[in-house]
């Protein structure tokens, strides 16, 4: 049931968010058809593009919290629970 709610929160975390990128490589990120005014702006590195999650989830009205220690970002919303953690390649 866990997985099922990550990756349902996942899904639509991707499904509400888009990227549009002008020939500036400006990106603007959007969720639900609103533009994200962010704290650090969205880039694209070696092709792929990274996104402010904080702000995203935090949108979603998803709580987040931050481990220094561990590089590790948990969000949670309702009984949905999602960790990442900086240099995993895996979800």
């Amino acid at each position: 049931m866990k997985k099922r709610g990550i990756s349902i929160l996942v899904a639509l975390a991707i499904m509400f968010t888009f990227v549009s990128v002008s020939a500036e490589r400006n990106i603007k990120i959007y969720v639900d058809g609103t533009e994200l005014e962010c704290d650090s702006p969205a880039f694209i590195e070696n092709g792929n593009t990274m996104v402010p999650i904080r702000n995203i989830f935090e949108h979603l009205n998803a709580k987040v919290d931050w481990d220094n220690d561990t590089k590790t970002i948990t969000t949670k919303k309702e009984d949905t629970e999602i960790t990442l953690q900086i240099g995993s390649q895996t979800l």
